[in-house]
């Protein structure tokens, strides 16, 4: 306590706190002032640690807030998501940073839905497309049948229906592939493979295609081990789906050569053959779904390089078509990274 004494004036600073008064005649009042003061200093001193608690529980409050409206637009956000609405979360929204790793999943996980669903429409609206044709030749050829009196002619209405049959399943069986390959998750856990040794089994399958048309099929063996990274299954659906379009288009008596080059930084994956070939202009567009070139007498369902070309792009390859140095038929390359030799040496 700090006092000042001059002609009855009285000062005291008491904790801060500054008393003035006349002494001779409120003494007594000074007196309770300092009395008052005193207990004032100790209540602050009391209560100073439950008004800090106060502003902290506060601050707590609206950080808790803040976040809960942050859960609350989440859930209002998810509530809204259907099988015809799978939008992204929009992230301009202020998200605390800890809930920003489970947008980010959450994003993934709808993009992975929507085109599991894309796929399953496109597939319906495929096989309703393609499956009409054949479906209608074969009740025409089955109405036929009916009609039809002599033996001879009934055994061919019904070779039609067979036909049209072998036909419907084909078609059914290329569009169950390309859906399966369509899913980037199919192909996601790729590995070391020899494709010349996919190769030799698909073309041994393939043997007996040639053997009807009298078509000469040539795998010659690289000089090392070509290996990619990639799905064995869908290395032999593309290798079978190339292959097979080279028997189809190569007339009787053809020759087909297949050969795997290594190069420094890739492997080359090459079908030569003899066939009628595709015109320069039509070359990028044969691997659209269902395409077929106009007078084509082929058998086929136009999805073969459609299933081609999604393999590829998933194995991130390339394709080029071109016509051989011979002049005759098509050269068709599949350009693949090379695998690290030690990813297939750990292996």
């Amino acid at each position: 306590m700090i006092k000042s004494m001059r002609k009855g004036l009285f000062i005291s600073f008491i904790s801060s706190i500054v008393i003035v008064g006349i002494i001779d005649s409120v003494s007594q009042y000074l007196l309770h002032i300092k009395i008052i003061s005193s207990q004032t200093e100790q209540h602050i001193l009391c209560f100073s640690p439950l008004i800090g608690l106060l502003f902290f529980g506060l601050f707590i409050w609206i950080c808790m807030r803040f976040m809960l409206i942050s859960l609350v637009y989440l859930a209002h956000e998810i509530a809204n998501r259907t099988p015809t609405h799978l939008k992204p979360l929009s992230k301009k929204v202020m998200i605390p940073a800890e809930l920003q790793p489970i947008v980010t999943e959450f994003n993934q996980l709808l993009f992975h839905l929507q085109t599991a669903f894309e796929s399953s429409k496109r597939f319906a609206a495929d096989a309703a497309h393609e499956l009409r044709t054949p479906l209608a030749a074969l009740k025409t050829h089955a109405q036929v049948a009916l009609k039809i009196k002599t033996e001879i002619e009934k055994t061919k209405a019904l070779q039609h229906i067979i036909e049209s049959v072998d036909r419907c399943s084909h078609i059914i069986a290329q569009l169950l592939i390309l859906n399966r390959v369509s899913a980037e998750d199919a192909l996601s856990d790729l590995k070391p493979i020899n494709i010349y040794a996919v190769a030799t089994e698909v073309i041994a399958h393939l043997a007996s295609l040639a053997l009807e048309k009298q078509i000469d099929i040539e795998l010659a063996p690289p000089p090392s081990h070509t290996m990619i990274l990639g799905n064995d299954i869908a290395m032999s659906i593309m290798i079978r789906n190339i292959v097979d379009n080279a028997i189809r288009y190569t007339n009787a008596n053809g020759a087909i050569t297949i050969v795997i080059i290594e190069e420094s930084a890739q492997i080359i994956f090459r079908v030569i053959d003899s066939g009628i070939g595709i015109p320069n202009e039509l070359r990028d567009r044969v691997f659209e779904r269902f395409f077929r070139i106009a007078n084509n007498q082929a058998p086929g369902s136009g999805l073969g390089l459609s299933i081609v070309k999604q393999i590829t792009t998933l194995h991130h390859a390339e394709i080029t078509l071109k016509t051989p140095s011979t002049g005759i038929g098509l050269q068709f390359d599949v350009i693949f990274p090379k695998c690290p030799v030690s990813l297939y040496n750990d292996a």
